[in-house]
């Protein structure tokens, strides 16, 4: 069953999601298992986020969804660009911070789709 709030569109060369509703840690821990999933039943690796949720999370809730993510998947085959609308830079700050201590994620985040698009598919 997928997530009412997690819209998908499909691309030759990637996947482009768009994420709503609230940010807590259960929604968004089933958000990104899925996500994944998805992703590794079209074998498209590459994926347009653009998170358009609400509400906040700790940094060790950031953590563990990411801990939960890397029980589950081979992480560094995936190229994710982010884009953060409706989104305190506090909580983009978070979440960056988790990206930079696990080297080798091809993770990047920004405020505009366009720059996040050209990055993912360059």
């Amino acid at each position: 069953m997928e997530n009412k709030n997690v819209q998908y569109e499909q691309h030759a060369d990637y996947l482009e999601v768009t994420l709503e509703g609230e940010r807590n840690y259960s929604n968004l821990t089933e958000v990104w298992l899925s996500l994944l999933a998805k992703c590794d039943s079209l074998k498209l690796y590459k994926i347009l986020i653009t998170t358009k949720m609400t509400g906040s999370l700790s940094l060790i809730q950031y953590y563990n969804i990411f801990d939960k993510i890397r029980e589950n998947r081979i992480i560094l085959k995936y190229q994710i660009a982010g884009v953060f609308e409706n989104t305190p830079q506090t909580e983009i700050d978070k979440f960056d911070r988790i990206i930079s201590q696990n080297e080798g994620w091809k993770v990047r985040l920004f405020n505009n789709t366009e720059k996040a698009r050209h990055w993912l598919l360059s």
